[in-house]
């Protein structure tokens, strides 16, 4: 699975009605529940948010139960590939030559930094994880701000880094506009700013809906569909140099099967005796390179389907985004 950095923004107290997070529109309408969540849209901008946010005690407990040193041990060969795919995101941009200065926000363990670094680049991180900042700082020797996201990048200079990217961010965030605006305010002029979140238009969100395994709460607070977003950030004085969906028909497949899977595991959670095979299915997967292997072996599935990818593709209707912009 994709890693997701998970820094959070300082918890507010929650008002009768709900803003929309990106644009600050009012009158938001109730798309869909889930559990005891509630998911609004905005007429406005299409982005959609979690209303009421979980508590700050909900929310602690959700990232401290996930920081672990089995957790890092399980996923940190599959932090390293990501790593080199996200700096070769940077370096494709800039060409092989240029060295800048990277900050990346929710730096989370730190192997993306550590990649840029030994690469030539200057690095710091914000992330709000003690787990995660005590292992960046100490074993990867990295300059990270221990802190909320806009606290820490209040404290920044104006035009100051070449490159700020929030890799799985944003949907962790409660203001994530604020924070694209103040990355806006900190990037210099004609430097890169990297948003990479899942997307809301998704192929699998419209087969799957609230099944999708990546609408879950108190993780993800924010869903983003990539072409509203991308007009937003346009209308906000930042120019739009990529916009593209990642996906493949294998990725599809996969979703569909997860989403049996962690079915099937709720059910079993729910009667007492099986228990242990609903905890089982889950451990599977979840567990380290389970999506790639299971790509892996849907590939004659994916030959019966040859143009789904370029149809996806065309439509932006990956699993996941990437917008390049620039201020």
């Amino acid at each position: 699975m994709w890693y997701c950095a998970c820094s959070v923004m300082g918890q507010t107290a929650p008002s009768q009605e709900p803003n929309c997070s990106l644009c600050n529109s009012s009158g938001l309408r109730l798309y869909f529940e889930k559990g005891r969540y509630k998911f609004y849209t905005c007429p406005q901008c299409g982005h959609c948010r979690v209303f009421p946010y979980p508590s700050p005690e909900e929310t602690k407990a959700h990232y401290e139960q996930g920081f672990t040193e089995s957790y890092l041990a399980q996923n940190a060969a599959w932090f390293e590939v990501l790593a080199k795919k996200r700096l070769q995101i940077v370096e494709n941009y800039f060409g092989p030559g240029f060295r800048g200065s990277i900050l990346d926000v929710g730096s989370g363990y730190g192997f993306f930094l550590r990649e840029a670094k030994n690469a030539g680049w200057t690095v710091l991180g914000i992330e709000s994880s003690p787990a995660e900042v005590d292992y960046s700082t100490k074993h990867l020797c990295l300059d990270v701000l221990n802190d909320d996201i806009q606290t820490a990048m209040s404290t920044l200079a104006d035009s100051s880094f070449d490159v700020i990217s929030f890799f799985h961010v944003l949907e962790h965030l409660e203001e994530p506009g604020q924070a694209i605006l103040e990355a806006r305010r900190v990037l210099k002029p004609g430097g890169l700013l990297i948003l990479n979140s899942p997307n809301l238009d998704s192929a699998v969100f419209r087969i799957l809906g609230s099944r999708w395994s990546w609408i879950y709460v108190p993780g993800h607070l924010q869903y983003f569909r990539v072409i509203p977003l991308s007009r937003w950030l346009q209308r906000n004085q930042l120019t739009l140099h990529l916009m593209e969906t990642w996906t493949d028909a294998p990725n599809i497949y996969f979703m569909l099967e997860e989403a049996v899977l962690l079915t099937l595991a709720d059910l079993f959670e729910w009667m007492v005796l099986p228990q242990k095979f609903g905890r089982r299915i889950k451990g599977f997967v979840y567990g380290p390179f389970h999506q790639q292997v299971v790509q892996d072996r849907l590939r004659k599935l994916y030959r019966l389907t040859p143009y789904l990818d370029r149809y996806i593709k065309s439509r932006s209707l990956g699993h996941e985004f990437l917008l390049l912009v620039s201020k």
